[in-house]
């Protein structure tokens, strides 16, 4: 792999199993041996480091979180963290694996809609604030500000 453009490279076996830094870019690079990978630099420890994507289990894990998110890029400066097994496990297949792990701490959890799965309408009102909250707003004669009938009991 061809490191002199890059920051330097994080080696899992030299720096730990686990990178833990803030979100700088993503760039793509050339190897030798696979050809064009992704890398994911991380603002680690005071400097940039360039953790190259190899595995394809944590290519799809952080495609996935940008397709969850239904963004196109990681918000700068957000803490990604990626632990990397210590050793290759053995898939019912045969295949060997390294299992990975990958966290978004600083994540944007998304709106309220979309947690809740709720549509949302397009229309100049959305987003409106609400009237009973950050304004004033006259009472009616019948408003009595009691959200409900009293019952007798």
């Amino acid at each position: 792999m061809s490191e002199g453009r890059y920051p330097r490279t994080w080696t899992w076996a030299k720096d730990g199993h686990t990178i833990s830094g803030q979100y700088v870019r993503v760039e793509q690079g050339m190897t030798r041996e696979f050809g064009p990978k992704a890398i994911v630099v991380l603002h680690v420890g005071g400097e940039d480091r360039s953790l190259w994507i190899f595995e394809t289990a944590l290519k799809e894990k952080l495609a996935s979180e940008l397709e969850r998110r239904g963004a196109a890029e990681f918000e700068v400066g957000e803490r990604i963290v990626v632990s990397r097994g210590e050793a290759k496990v053995v898939s019912e297949a045969g295949r060997g694996y390294w299992p990975i792990t990958v966290e978004f701490p600083d994540r944007q959890t998304g709106t309220a809609a979309a947690i809740l799965g709720a549509a949302v309408r397009d229309d100049s009102s959305a987003g409106a604030a609400h009237p009973r909250i950050g304004s004033i707003v006259p009472a009616s004669p019948t408003d009595d500000d009691i959200p409900f009938a009293p019952s007798t009991i």
